[in-house]
């Protein structure tokens, strides 16, 4: 049983990855009749409530995901507590957050927490195919978050 009651996925804008990897957790959760664990995300530098990149939308589409209402939303210090485990993809984003936020907790990068090397960044400028890779790792790196954390 996890000792967080909340999750949250944090990428630079909210408009790619972390929107994605918060559906996919959802949806992944509540095929295991889990919903103990609020899923969020959120980014650390958001300038108004963008959309989902069209990309990642069609992605999520083809595994009847839709993230047509997303908007991107902006981290805020009310997101950290004891209970909230804050994921970024990228370790330039964790020591962000640690530099903003003197109350910062429980932030670590995804790929740092399930004690893996390395970032996961959006492919911007690249192709569908290109954009399919990350979230194919990332869907990956999820199922073993819920090992980890969910299951365990």
């Amino acid at each position: 049983m996890s000792r967080f009651r909340k999750i949250i996925f944090l990428d630079e804008e909210n408009t790619m990855l972390s929107p994605y990897a918060e559906a996919i957790m959802r949806v992944r959760l509540a095929s295991l009749g889990l919903n103990r664990v609020q899923i969020a995300s959120r980014g650390s530098v958001v300038l108004f409530p963008e959309p989902v990149n069209p990309k990642v939308d069609l992605i999520a589409g083809k595994k009847g995901i839709s993230l047509s209402a997303h908007k991107a939303s902006e981290i805020r210090e009310s997101d950290f507590s004891e209970d909230t485990l804050v994921l970024t993809l990228d370790e330039e984003n964790k020591n962000r957050l640690y530099q903003k936020y003197t109350c910062a907790k429980n932030v670590f990068s995804l790929k740092s927490y399930l004690e893996k090397n390395g970032d996961i960044l959006p492919p911007i400028g690249k192709g569908i195919a290109d954009y399919e890779v990350v979230c194919k790792e990332l869907e990956a790196l999820i199922e073993r978050l819920i090992e980890k954390e969910i299951l365990k």
